[in-house]
């Protein structure tokens, strides 16, 4: 069949006549036309999309539902009151994206689920988001029910990425979170469970295998009308203590700020009181993230906390720790950085480090006074087996050009001389030219320095010039590589040089001089060989 035909199928369009009574609340619909019904239930989701072009379509319940094929350039139509539910192939590939309206939450719940439910399908679904954008309400997905994301989790990917915005889930539906079979990677952005997170609790400290990552986000000037607690974290305080002194299966947890500079001075006619007491209560957890149970942990902290007594007695279990400093000053926190560095080099067993400033108000030109660069170094050195170094800026200071730890290059070469584990050096920078020099020679003089680092901006993008910083790393790889093989047993280091030799460094004489001083030992075994076997010739 035509993609015309699995439309004309699958589709059928209402008159115009007879929209207004059924969507008169919802609004939106003459901006959609034609709307249309479906005259019997899809198989899967790919019979919607082999339609061929976008749909709106109207339910039973009263909802509408625009639905986006991929590639769509109308992905957007509503902008406020919607639930956004995507269903993607891979972490940024879209396969099928709805916008759901209706005039109450247990309708748009009941939507979704009739998508979600649409399960008989060959792809695989990598990612699932379902997001309600709302300035001021949270939508209870309550009448969604847990059996279709149960379904849902078993006939999904094994890694699979889930992404919930402002929403309010049952206890049955956190103990599926809790409880699926693979391994997750679940955000949970302005979300809370209805019963403060117990159930959801008890059935992850059952899961005998690991859950993968767990992602809380809060936005402070969202002011929710539906609820008379601040959802920190999706989980009430007591629950979120639990989750940090007792769950064992979490690979990787993110925290927002538990504290809030509003505290003291933001009301609410009605709740102020029970507000104000639950954001002292999360306040009073400031420190207890570190003592998660998981393998990296990112967490935000306000500058404040670094300068109290009970920071220099943290204990941080994870040896992979990404650090969000928040500071609301007009100039850089210098006490609190060195005080974060002098922990940092106190307790010296992390593997990767990343620390991020966020500085919104600081004045334009500021600089990272010298003194927190040498304590950052001593910390540095002080943890011998780290691999990562991330050093941060939020994208406020790299707008206004301030607080570039670009400029402090040179010196973090010449301080970490001595270090020989470190891998990866993730910084962001302002200026290419005044951090790595005209023709990049401080970058050229740390990659010959140091062969097995990499430098990158924090978000991944290795710096280089295009030419000659390219072969650099082209032969510290090599380099690299030849190191490696010699711990590899003997015979099995053989044949791989004699391949790398002839493979990879056959036409150039600095890859072939490197690895033959790599391995000296094989070359005068090969060289013996080739002797002896003349000598059997003549």
């Amino acid at each position: 069949m035509s993609k015309t035909d699995n439309f004309i199928d699958l589709f059928e369009e209402i008159p115009s006549s007879d929209l207004e009574e059924q969507t008169r609340e919802i609004g939106y619909y003459e901006e959609l036309l034609p709307i249309h019904t479906f005259r019997r239930d899809p198989v899967d989701r790919e019979e919607i999309c082999e339609c061929g072009h976008d749909v709106t379509v109207l339910r039973d319940n009263g909802t509408l539902a625009y639905i986006s094929l991929p590639g769509s350039l109308d992905h957007y139509v509503f902008h406020d009151e919607v639930l956004d539910l995507d269903f993607g192939e891979g972490l940024d590939e879209e396969f099928l994206s709805l916008q759901i309206v209706g005039v109450s939450d247990e309708a748009i719940a009941d939507t979704a689920r009739y998508f979600i439910n649409l399960t008989k399908s060959k792809r695989k679904i990598c990612s699932l988001r379902i997001q309600f954008f709302h300035p001021t309400h949270i939508v209870s997905f309550a009448n969604a029910g847990s059996q279709c994301l149960s379904q849902f989790f078993h006939a999904a990917a094994p890694n699979l990425c889930v992404d919930l915005r402002s929403i309010k889930l049952s206890a049955a539906q956190s103990v599926v979170l809790a409880s699926q079979p693979g391994v997750i990677q679940l955000v949970l952005d302005g979300c809370y469970y209805e019963d403060g997170g117990v159930a959801f609790l008890n059935a992850i400290l059952n899961r005998q295998s690991s859950f993968g990552s767990l992602t809380f986000k809060y936005y402070e000037d969202l002011i929710y009308d539906s609820i008379d607690v601040v959802p920190y974290t999706a989980l009430d305080h007591t629950n979120l203590e639990r989750l940090l002194r007792e769950v064992d299966v979490i690979d990787h947890v993110d925290i927002p700020l538990l504290e809030t500079k509003f505290a003291a001075n933001r009301s609410n006619d009605n709740d102020d009181g029970v507000i104000a007491d639950n954001r002292n209560l999360y306040a009073n957890l400031i420190f207890h993230p570190f003592s998660a149970k998981v393998n990296s942990l990112a967490y935000e902290l306000f500058q404040s906390a670094l300068l109290k007594a009970a920071w220099q007695s943290v204990n941080i279990v994870t040896s992979k720790l990404y650090l969000r400093i928040t500071s609301q000053g007009t100039t850089f926190p210098t006490e609190a950085a060195i005080c974060l560095w002098r922990r940092m080099a106190s307790l010296g067993h992390f593997t990767e480090l990343e620390i991020a400033f966020k500085c919104e108000n600081i004045d334009r030109g500021s600089t990272v006074p010298v003194c927190v660069v040498q304590e950052m170094i001593c910390a540095i050195r002080a943890n011998s087996s780290l691999k990562v170094l991330g050093l941060h800026w939020d994208d406020v200071n790299l707008h206004r050009r301030s607080l570039d730890w670009g400029q402090h290059l040179k010196t973090f070469c010449e301080g970490l001389r001595d270090h020989k584990r470190l891998l990866t050096l993730k910084v962001d920078v302002v200026d290419k030219k005044q951090t790595f020099g005209s023709d990049f020679s401080y970058l050229r003089q740390l990659l010959t320095e140091f062969r097995f680092i990499i430098v990158t901006s924090c978000q991944g993008q290795l710096y280089s010039d295009g030419k000659l910083i390219d072969k650099l790393y082209t032969l510290n790889r090599f380099y690299c590589g030849s190191t490696c093989l010699q711990v590899e047993p003997s015979l099995e280091r053989r044949s791989l040089m004699e391949s790398a030799l002839m493979e990879s460094a056959s036409n150039d004489f600095q890859l072939s001089a490197l690895l033959m001083a790599d391995h000296v030992d094989l070359l005068c075994e090969v060289v013996a060989q080739f002797v002896e076997l003349e000598e059997f010739l003549k």
